[in-house]
């Protein structure tokens, strides 16, 4: 059980860094506050477009992504966090 809990704290804790860096490291940066990561910007709602909008959207933000990273494949995104 107490291995457990350390197990527990261990990955919340690579779960923060992740999103939100290192704390207390000026330029530690996660994938909530990185200023480099790739976004898009729409006013659309998604409750009011269809399929292939939808689609578009998020195609042209993986495409962004990958101009970003000059279309290295290590560095392409391979998951979409909405």
């Amino acid at each position: 059980m107490f291995e457990e809990g350390v197990l527990l704290v261990h990955n919340k804790l690579k779960d923060q860094i992740a999103y939100n860096g290192l704390p207390g490291l000026a330029d530690s940066y996660g994938l909530i506050n990185n200023p480099n990561i790739a976004t898009t910007t729409s006013t659309t709602a998604f409750a009011s477009i269809g399929a292939m909008e939808l689609f578009n959207l998020i195609n042209e933000a993986l495409l962004n992504a990958a101009i970003a990273s000059d279309l290295d494949e290590r560095f392409a995104p391979d998951r979409v966090l909405l």
